[in-house]
């Protein structure tokens, strides 16, 4: 005979009661572990403390820096720090601790004080995060700034001192050569901030991939520095990878690259020689090769080759050293 038939309305009330809170711990077990789980799997650290200052939790983020050696010693320090001061004074505390370990890195250091809904003390919260890449790209673009401004102040100098000169003179053969370094100049600059606007769509952006016949990226490019080719008496060779040869980019940005490329290859080879494009491609890969005459770059100069404002050393074409920079992020 079952048992419950004989129980009491206090005793169904009883069981139901039990069966519910057992659900709901249930529903809280299973809400903690999806929190822990989510922490654990964070890119930053995460510490949590108790009023005494005691760690009560740490994700493995977090872990790296208590009870620390070397390096990060320091940065356990820097972290009791902070965590006595949020305990104490039950203020928010934000600061920065520098490692060497062995390369530069740049730890965040974010510590918030914790308490109950009504509002009792129950401990502090540090989060930590590593800021060096946001360090490196600061650090980039204030390097860029200032020389984006020293490279414009440059032809804009030139300009001003060329159009004044321009204005004083009579003489017509000196008035013709004043405008032909004003032109120069002019183009120079216009160069310049085509460069540094192409750069700022490229950061805004990752392009609209879509299917590209790659033959025809190398005709736009190509037709895009003509002109150049022909002031300098460097011809263009290019070899057809075939219409079939599609592949998937941003078409801008793929002939935005390889015009760099074809600009720069031009400006440094040997005068009358010929600048090769060659093109292969096989099931899964297409392979784009630009060939030149010029003497290259010692291994010393090569690793910054795609740097910012970088010119080699028997640099005369007069360019800002923003091509090959600008190939490489769009290639990335």
């Amino acid at each position: 005979m079952d048992a419950s038939a004989h129980a009491s309305p206090q005793g169904h009330a009883l069981v139901t009661a039990a069966t519910r809170i057992a659900e709901r711990i249930g529903e809280v077990e299973t809400r903690s572990e999806w929190f822990e789980g989510a922490i654990a799997s964070a890119d930053f650290g995460v510490l949590i403390v108790d009023t005494a200052g005691t760690i009560v939790f740490a994700n493995p983020v977090a872990q790296r820096y208590v009870g620390a050696r070397h390096g990060d010693a320091v940065a356990e320090l820097q972290l009791q720090r902070v965590i006595a001061d949020v305990t104490k004074h039950r203020r928010n505390v934000r600061t920065e601790v520098e490692l060497y370990t062995p390369s530069r890195r740049v730890i965040g250091l974010r510590g918030v004080p914790l308490e109950s809904d009504k509002g009792v003390p129950t401990g502090a919260a540090v989060f930590l995060e590593d800021l060096t890449a946001r360090h490196r790209i600061d650090a980039i673009r204030k390097d860029f700034v200032a020389n984006a401004s020293h490279e414009l102040k440059t032809p804009l100098g030139a300009m001003r001192i060329l159009a004044e000169t321009l204005a004083a003179s009579d003489d017509p053969r000196t008035r013709q050569r004043l405008a032909d370094r004003l032109f120069t100049e002019t183009t120079r600059m216009s160069r310049l901030v085509d460069d540094i606007l192409d750069l700022s769509l490229v950061e805004g952006t990752t392009g609209d991939a879509a299917p590209v016949p790659i033959d025809e990226v190398v005709t736009e490019a190509i037709k895009q520095v003509e002109i150049l080719s022909d002031e300098t008496g460097v011809p263009l060779e290019s070899t057809p990878a075939g219409p079939t040869v599609v592949i998937s980019g941003d078409r801008r940005q793929l002939v935005s690259a390889l015009s760099n490329l074809l600009e720069n290859a031009i400006k440094y080879t040997l005068p009358y020689t010929t600048v090769e494009v060659r093109l292969t491609a096989d099931a899964t890969d297409a392979q784009i090769v630009v060939r030149d005459s010029g003497r290259g770059l010692d291994s010393h100069e090569l690793a910054h080759a795609f740097d910012p404002f970088w010119r080699g050393s028997d640099n005369a074409t007069g360019g800002a050293g923003l091509g090959l920079h600008l190939v490489r992020e769009l290639v990335e």
